[in-house]
């Protein structure tokens, strides 16, 4: 690995990817551009000036998200506001994700105390039993998200051509390929692949945790974020997501390998 970069290339390196963070993600292009987006993610995270750099880091990430698959994915989703055939599934988030929640969360003490007791109906439950339980998401009311402007990646990336092929998957529980464009499936592993390079940069590791659990102990987990970015396993009793790929895991760490000498 070479030596890192002197402050005067770093600021000038700064500058650079602040243009080119507003360039669309041109995924398979030109990879500054994520290299960039990395780059700021990993500076978000590590800003110990802000009230809650995860959560800072996290909103960039999913509203990013936002404006990249727009540009990739044509029309033609399913998806309308009240449908929430998806909604009773098992969730997977990063730990900057999780604190981003617990954050809203903790602006609403009403809300957190319903959410820990709602919680607790899922706890400990396998992705396979949660499926077939169909115990709504805590966030869901009348059928509509109550945090769907700041929802996670996971959720963002459950979308579908098809209605039928929801209800026959998520309601009639049948094994059923959801048909999801591949261009939002590129854009949610990207924005994946960016988040967890982020976190490596700052030496913590990659995993992903079951969203109910891992908010409930972001929300009561007193200085959590602090200790979470201290090197401190508290999320140590979630239930973590084991699908990971090696292959992915092997690239997260290439990838930050290559960039930290540029932070």
């Amino acid at each position: 690995m070479r030596d890192r970069l002197s402050r005067p290339e770093r600021r000038a390196l700064q500058r650079e990817d602040d243009r080119l963070r507003a360039l669309p993600l041109n995924i398979g292009g030109d990879p500054r551009r994520a290299e960039a987006h990395i780059r700021h993610v990993a500076r978000l995270l590590g800003d110990r000036q802000s009230k809650s750099g995860c959560s800072d880091a996290a909103g960039y990430a999913v509203a990013q998200f936002d404006k990249t698959v727009v540009t990739v994915t044509e029309g033609g989703l399913a998806c309308r506001r009240g449908c929430a055939h998806c909604c009773h599934q098992g969730v997977t988030v990063t730990a900057p994700e999780a604190f981003h929640i617990a954050g809203i969360l903790r602006r609403a003490p009403g809300r957190a105390a319903a959410f820990l007791e709602a919680e607790l109906a899922t706890r400990g439950l396998s992705r396979g039993e949660r499926w077939r339980a169909r115990i709504p998401c805590p966030f869901l009311h009348n059928s509509e998200c109550t945090i769907y402007e700041s929802r996670p990646l996971s959720c963002r990336g459950a979308v579908s051509r098809d209605v039928g092929a929801c209800v026959a998957g998520y309601v009639d529980l049948k094994q059923t390929d959801i048909p999801t464009p591949p261009g939002h499936t590129l854009v949610l592993n990207v924005w994946r692949m960016i988040v967890s390079t982020a976190i490596r940069l700052l030496n913590l590791p990659i995993a992903g945790y079951e969203m109910n659990h891992a908010v409930a102990v972001a929300l009561i987990a007193e200085d959590g974020e602090k200790k979470w970015l201290n090197g401190e396993d508290i999320f140590a009793p979630v239930a973590q997501d084991t699908s990971m790929a090696p292959q992915y895991l092997q690239s997260v760490e290439r990838l930050a390998t290559q960039l930290a000498p540029t932070l």
